[in-house]
């Protein structure tokens, strides 16, 4: 579900920007991921997408990506199936 959830957010008709994403070279790319998220899921989910060259990142710039997650409380009043994922993207 995180590959899906990660593979959306670079989606054209996901994006805040002018512009075609697919034409575009990105400095780097932050991912903020809450919920029921695994380190490990995301870091397989960046590798994946390192791995099949879908985003165009610059070359001098080895990382590229940096993500942080943050883990889903329960406030008062929330049921289980309220709870959701998130990841958001920011790009340079």
């Amino acid at each position: 579900m995180v590959h899906e959830l990660t593979n959306s957010v670079f989606a054209p008709d996901n994006q805040l920007m002018l512009g075609n994403p697919d034409k575009m070279q990105f400095l780097a790319c932050a991912l903020l991921c809450r919920g029921d998220i695994s380190v490990r899921d995301i870091r397989n989910a960046v590798i994946r997408l390192k791995s099949k060259r879908q985003i165009n990142m610059v070359d001098w710039c080895p990382t590229g990506f940096k993500a942080s997650y943050d883990i889903h409380k329960i406030l008062p009043g929330f049921r289980d199936k309220d709870i959701i994922w998130l990841i958001e993207m920011i790009n340079l």
